[in-house]
């Protein structure tokens, strides 16, 4: 489902090509050329909404199984788009939640370019949709995966009088840091200079004030393990730290009994 965050074979070739331009490295964090497939076999809505800069922007609703527990907002990786990504939605279709999932600039149905600020404001503009038709017993829960993982720590941070519940999964804790990752040590200086983070979730979760779930893999090979348990000691309570094994962003797939048992005993805390 997600390709890695940084093709390292290429990557120091493009520092050195890209180091008086720090805004040029928003191109390597969004991978925008998955092509969108027609989904098939589940019943949602497609939600096209328009941004302060006029860009059309789409998203896949769909409607609870029964009564709704409340709101599950997906924020997704940095590739595929939402033809791919609704399948990781379906399980908690029919748990009984309402879900949606939308795309950056760029990515499949929606128009425009993806930058480390308009994937902000966008996510803030569907979360903005849910919490309009959000019945008064419904909790808001974010859910970010990989860079929408660190992304839905600034959405929760900037949002937390709407927002019940903060999930991160395999969420890296800046830009600058994933980015510095799997650099050599010479290199590591210069990529920090160069790679802008203009939000990372190891500071900002210091800040949220709402029930948080970290999940990331030991066995993670995209955002270092390590990384989730930094933001995790950052957080404030209550909180809690899941550990598993398996595929970078496969939580929900591995684990889809433990996962919904996990939000539902979350939301009724």
């Amino acid at each position: 489902m997600e390709k890695s965050l940084l093709n390292m074979k290429y990557f120091y070739l493009l520092i050195i090509l890209l180091a008086l331009n720090s805004c040029s490295f928003n191109s390597l964090f969004y991978y925008t050329d998955s092509a969108y497939v027609p989904i098939k076999d589940i019943d949602y809505h497609d939600i096209y909404l328009t941004n302060k800069k006029g860009v059309k922007l789409n998203a896949v609703e769909l409607d609870p199984i029964g009564e709704s527990k409340g709101i599950v907002f997906l924020i997704h990786g940095n590739a595929g788009n939402v033809s791919g990504w609704i399948y990781s939605l379906t399980p908690l279709q029919k748990a009984g939640y309402r879900t949606l999932v939308f795309d950056y600039e760029g990515y499949g149905n929606s128009g425009g370019k993806p930058t480390h600020n308009n994937v902000v404001t966008d996510a803030e503009l569907f979360l903005n949709y849910l919490i309009k038709k959000k019945s008064p017993n419904e909790k808001m829960i974010v859910w970010g995966v990989s860079l929408g993982g660190n992304l839905s720590v600034n959405i929760a941070y900037r949002n937390q009088n709407k927002v019940n519940v903060l999930i991160d999964e395999a969420g890296f804790s800046s830009h600058s840091d994933i980015g510095t990752s799997f650099m050599p040590w010479i290199l590591k200086p210069f990529v920090r200079l160069t790679v802008a983070s203009p939000y990372n979730s190891k500071n900002l979760i210091s800040k949220v004030h709402i029930p948080v779930l970290i999940i990331h893999s030991t066995e993670d090979e995209v955002v270092p393990f390590a990384m989730g348990k930094k933001v995790f000691r950052n957080a404030n309570q209550p909180k809690q730290f899941w550990k598993i094994k398996g595929k970078h962003c496969y939580a929900i797939r591995d684990y889809e009994k433990e996962f919904i048992n996990k939000l539902d005993s979350i939301i009724n805390v």
